[in-house]
Parts: structure tokens; sequence; C-alpha cells
């Protein structure tokens, strides 16, 4: 950002953000930075929680509180643009009065909330009498709860199924559904076993506005690609989602429509599930009609997420992904066509077969079903069974911080000391991500330290790399001695890295020797330099300059040279500073 003459940043609406305690730090440590260059513009209902963070980095008299006036000024222009506008109050246009009366009691009842007002015009927007719309001024509800409460009461008994349904979808779903799939969203029954019906899918989508009133609106999303933009669903104000999933709604007219976030995510997995449970031939999918089943992308890729957002995951559900993870199901085959997990990047392919995927026991590992790999172990899974990215179930469940899962498998007979795969061991895996609680169970379960393989060659050169010092300190091994095939210790790979943390750690608490090279003569001080990691290298410098004497004039002019090429000029002044 110091590269900009001028930096404008805006944030709208903090209160909409669901980790407030996550963007009031970020907040924080951007105010603590001081760029002279950067401006910042921040707009939020005035919650406590945000105010309270705020004040203590912005001064007061950079708050600007919107005066309830100015914000009627502008509800009322909405309101005078709606009626002249939209074609249901054409049947007003010849009375003035009657839409003088609509005006003057929206910009009264409003009281600063837009919201309020966008409702009560789509209300009032459906009555076709005087007396109609009499009745409608006079009853409007005094606010956004008692107007949702409203509007939710009087979806009518047949739609008010479909209407839960996506209600509960738009609430929770892991990201914006197209009009398609909402369409197909409504055609799936949770009476039993999850099912998924052709004939109840909607025929024209945008139903979806009429049966959710205004619940719900239609945006317009652009493609990553170069695709077309399409329309999706969403929510018509952050204000609904906060209702439907608040202990306000239990108590209207409407608490049928009460969100539980268990509830909801556990229905939308097992509708994920029976979705894709209704490709029961290997042939049902191709290339040619994959855009027919327009939820199989989502079901796919996000019934895990539902599953994990359950807590617990349900007997019901339990059940239909078992029938999924069966390896003589051509159910599986398909979901692992449409989505490969911890491979998204791979896309869909709709020609791979049976024998090269991993078998379902490894994906239950990977994503952390415990109950599902109880249940497949019952029933004879081998625990040792290799394949995958991560070579087995016990790799994959301990790179991905399943600590319950790690337990189950060891105590089923798992090798802990396993080879295969992309981090070579379960203990290099754990390292990788810093799952501590994983390495320490792993270490007493009898996990070789030392073992060699993988991306990183042993787990500890992963704990340096990533910058785990904690992995370092979990081991209770003398780490000074150890070095790669390339000679290559610890400190070098910290270096590498750029984990200013874990040098640190390993030259004060370890006593690591900074001058060691590899086998090509490089010290970590090189790498360091190399890679342009300015706090590793102030820190390398320093310690060199205070306890040696002299570096000789060919190393200096060497990592000088590489320094040059690589690093801005006034870090490259801060380097000359620390060679005699």
């Amino acid at each position: 950002m110091r590269e900009f003459p001028c930096v404008y940043i805006i944030f709208d609406a903090l209160d909409e953000c669901s980790g407030r305690t996550e963007l009031m730090d970020i907040l924080k440590t951007m105010s603590a930075w001081q760029l002279e260059n950067t401006h910042m513009l921040l707009t939020s209902r005035k919650e406590r929680d945000i105010q309270s963070s705020l004040e203590i980095f912005i001064y007061e008299q950079s708050h600007i509180c919107l005066q309830s006036e100015r914000v009627d000024k502008d509800i009322q222009k909405y309101v005078q643009q709606r009626l002249s506008n939209d074609k249901d109050f054409n049947r007003w246009e010849k009375d003035p009065t009657v839409r003088q009366d609509i005006e003057t009691t929206l910009v009264k009842g409003a009281q600063g909330m837009f919201r309020w007002a966008v409702c009560q015009l789509d209300t009032l927007a459906k009555c076709r009498t005087r007396a109609a719309l009499r009745r409608a001024l006079v009853t409007l509800p005094p606010t956004l709860d008692k107007t949702y409460d409203r509007i939710l009461s009087a979806i009518s008994e047949d739609d008010s199924r479909y209407a839960i349904t996506i209600l509960r979808w738009l609430t929770f779903a892991a990201r914006p559904l197209s009009l398609g799939e909402v369409a197909e969203i409504v055609a799936i029954n949770l009476d039993d076993e999850a099912t998924f019906d052709r004939d109840e899918v909607l025929e024209d989508p945008l139903d979806v506005l009429n049966i959710c009133s205004s619940m719900v609106t239609i945006s317009t999303e652009e493609s990553e690609t170069q695709g077309p933009a399409k329309q999706i669903v969403v929510l018509a104000h952050y204000s609904v989602k906060e209702y439907l999933i608040s202990d306000r709604i239990q108590k209207g007219s409407a608490a049928h429509y009460s969100m539980q976030l268990a509830v909801c995510h556990d229905a939308i997995a097992r509708s994920c599930l029976g979705y894709l449970l209704q490709f029961q031939g290997v042939k049902m999918l191709s290339h040619n009609n994959a855009k027919e089943f327009r939820l199989a992308d989502y079901s796919a890729m996000f019934w895990i997420e539902h599953v994990r957002m359950t807590n617990e995951q349900t007997e019901w559900c339990s059940q239909e992904a078992i029938i999924l993870l069966s390896e003589k199901s051509d159910v599986y085959v398909n979901w692992l066509r449409i989505h490969t997990p911890g491979m998204p990047w791979k896309g869909s392919n709709f020609q791979r077969s049976l024998q090269s995927m991993p078998l379902p026991f490894y994906y239950a590992g990977l994503l952390g079903l415990k109950r599902v790999v109880k249940l497949l172990l019952n029933a004879g899974a081998d625990v040792n069974a290799q394949g995958g990215l991560y070579g087995n179930a016990l790799q994959a469940a301990s790179v991905k911080g399943h600590e319950q899962i790690v337990k189950i498998l060891l105590n089923a007979g798992a090798d802990v000391n396993a080879q295969g795969g992309l981090y070579g061991n379960a203990l290099q895996a754990a390292s990788v991500e810093g799952h501590e609680q994983i390495v320490k169970i792993l270490l007493n379960a009898g996990a070789d330290v030392n073992a060699q393989g993988g991306l990183y060659s042993n787990a500890l050169y992963t704990a340096s790399v990533e910058g785990h010092e904690q992995i370092l300190l979990v081991s209770k091994i003398d780490n000074t001695q150890l070095q790669d095939p390339y000679n290559r210790t610890l400190l070098w790979w910290a270096a590498a890295g750029g984990q200013s943390h874990t040098t640190i750690v390993l030259v004060s608490q370890y006593h690591h020797d900074l001058q060691i090279t590899d086998k090509f003569g490089r010290s970590p001080l090189w790498i360091a330099t190399k890679k342009s990691h300015r706090e590793v290298l102030e820190f390398l410098s320093e310690v060199l300059r205070l306890t040696s004497t002299f570096i000789t004039a060919n190393i200096a002019q060497m990592e000088i040279g590489v320094f040059a090429k690589t690093v801005r000029k006034e870090v490259l002044i801060v380097r000359r500073r620390h060679i005699p």
C-alpha cells in the first residue's frame, strides 16, 4: 500500500459481517500502520460491540451519525420514485391524493428505516381497491420484525413448504444459489429418506419471488471466467437473515419459519445427499447432460460442509452418507466425477473410473466424518488401505486436523509410520498445518520423527518452513544436528520459508549455527536474501554482527550480489549495514 500515492478503502455494513471480532482486529492492525496515504470509510449500524471496538483507534470527531431527517428525505425520494415508476401503482395515477397518503404514511412510519419502507410498498402494491389500500395504510406494522412476521404469515399454506425450504437454503448456503438451483431445491423430499423428484421442480424459477414475497430478491453475479453473468437468488436484506435466525421470530405467528442452525444444516446436508443418490447408473451423468442437473455441483461440493455444521452427524445423515460412500455404488463414482474432495482444482471428469479412485474409507477420514468412519470400520474397512493424494486415511485426517478420527484410526490399528502420499507420513502431514495435538498423539503412538520422505523430507523441516515452532518443542529431540539429504538444517528451512519467529526460536533456544551451509555452500542468510525475507534477513545479519568478527569477502560479495537483484533498494541498505 505504501507504493501508491493515495489508497481509499471502503468497508460497508460492518454490522453484516459474521466474523466481527476478526474484522475489528484487522481494522485495528491497519490503523496501527499509520499510513498517511491511506484513507478508510467505515459504515455500520450503531451496535455496541462495533462502536466500542472502533472507539479505541478512531477519534470521536471522525464519527458521522446520519441524521434521521436526512435519511427521511432519501426515503421520501425512493417512495416517490416507486409510486411513479412501479406499474403496480399505475391504478392510482389519476388520484394524486391517494399517492400523497401513501407517501406521507410511509415516510412518517419508516423512522429512518429504508428496508421497512420497501416492504410496505411491496405490500401496498398488491392492494386492488381503495378500501384495501386504506386498511393496509391504517394497519401497517410498526417495526421491521412485525413486518417480516406479517409477510411470512401471509404466505399460503401450499407455498409455505416451498418458502421454508428456499429460505433455509438462502440463509445457510455455502455460496450464492442460481435460479436454476433454487428451482430444484424445492423438489427434494425429506419426509423419509431424502429423495429428489424431477416432477416437483419449479417450471418457472421466477416463481420464487411470488412464493417468498419481499423476503428474497434476484441479483446478477458476474462470471469468474469469460462466461455470461448468471442470476442468483439472495435474501432481500441482511436483516432478513438476522430475523430468521433470531429468537424474536419464535414469539410471533411466523414461528414455524424459525431457522435453527444445526437443524437447517442437517436438512441441507440430507438434501444434497438425496440429490446425489439419484445418480444410480454410471452412464446417467455425462458432459452432454450435466447442465440439466443444476444442483449437482453444489451438492457434490458442499454436502460435507453442511454435515460438519451439525456438530454430531445425525443418524439419517450418516445412513445417506454411507450409501454414497459405498465403493460398489455407481453413486460414489458419479459423485467423484463431479467433484474431487481435497482437489477442487481438478474440476469434473465424467470419464473417471472406479479403479482410479481412492476407497471410500479414505474420504471418510479426509472429510472428518467420525460416525461414518466408525460404521465403515465395523463393516470391515481396511484401516491401512493406500490411495488418494495423502496416501491413506490416517495421513488425510492428520493434515486436515481431525483429531478424533486420528485417535479412532490408531485404535483400529492404523500404521502410524506408513509411508506414501504427498507428505510421506502422517507426522509430516500434521506438521504442515501445525496441528500440535495430533503431532503429540502420533508421537505417543510411536511415529518416527526422523522418518524421511514426502514434500519436505521430514516432519521437523516441515514445521520449520511453515513456521510451526511449537511442533519443534513437542518433538523433544536435539534438532541442531538434523540435516536433509542436501545438508540443509532446520534453520535453513525456516529462513527459506521467511518464518522470522521460528528463526528466532531456533537461534535463541536451540542455538543453531548460522554459518552451516548446504552442500552447495548456501547459508540460511543466503536463502533469506535470495527469497527477500526482510525480517529474517535483518535478524540473522544482526546475530552475525554480534557473534562474528568478520564475514569473508567472498560470502559477503555473493550475498550482496543476489541481494541487489532481488530486494528493494532500502532493504539493500539494511543488509550492507551489517557487513564489515
